[in-house]
């Protein structure tokens, strides 16, 4: 038994090192993007964000028919990235998502392209923070900061995170629906849990593999916490 805490009380110490060392690492080459390549955050977000923002105008305009043509959605983002002053080198970015997803980028459309990458970062960024808030809430209540407090870190760290943060991807809102998950299947609301899950099917194939392991599976007593084996 000690020996097994000391194993783990030199991994929680080195995920410490390895994961603060990473972040400012991190933060350095965000930072020396920016100034460096005098280049705005909106820019560098924008890139992958495009393509939601399309979907979201073409239903807007009601060419919701085009959503996957392919040749409609090049033409109308190089004319995007040329007024927004971004480079796509030769690429554009396919709406791969089920249609009824555009639904949620149609009120983002009719802000200026600028504004809805700010909006849309700011509400992942939001759902990121709560997601850590409920994972965290699954240790034990007399959990040490030193263990519940690797999930923001780890979290903030992630190549998710910093895709989310630096191309616009849509991490934060899966990662909250996904705990949303776990936290009713913990809490014995299979109901809730099972909703939830159903929202994730704007990615299909996370939605599929999420249900396939949680269904089968009964629901654990809400007093089973992480921490309590620590």
């Amino acid at each position: 038994m000690t020996h097994s805490l000391g194993i783990r009380s030199q991994l929680q110490q080195r995920l410490w090192k390895s994961g603060v060392a990473l972040g400012l690492f991190v933060i350095t080459l965000l930072i020396g993007n920016i100034v460096l390549l005098n280049r705005s955050a909106t820019r560098i977000v924008g890139l992958d964000f495009i393509a939601f923002y399309t979907a979201g105008t073409f239903v807007r305009e009601g060419r919701v028919d085009q959503l996957y043509d392919l040749k409609a959605v090049a033409s109308y983002q190089k004319e995007l990235a040329t007024a927004e002053g971004s480079q796509l080198e030769g690429g554009f970015g396919p709406w791969w998502n089920p249609p009824f997803y555009a639904l949620m980028f149609e009120p983002l459309s009719r802000l200026p392209f600028a504004s809805a990458v700010r909006v849309w970062l700011g509400i992942n960024i939001a759902c990121v923070f709560v997601s850590v808030a409920l994972l965290c809430r699954m240790f034990a209540k007399n959990s040490s900061w030193r263990i519940w407090g690797l999930v923001p870190l780890l979290t903030l760290i992630s190549m998710p995170f910093l895709l989310m943060v630096t191309h616009g991807q849509n991490t934060g809102t899966s990662l909250l629906l996904l705990t949303g998950v776990v936290t009713a299947w913990r809490s014995n609301r299979p109901l809730l849990a099972g909703l939830v899950c159903g929202l994730l099917f704007y990615k299909p194939q996370l939605a599929a593999i999420v249900a396939c392991v949680w269904s089968p599976a009964p629901a654990p007593m809400r007093s089973r916490a992480w921490g309590s084996r620590w």
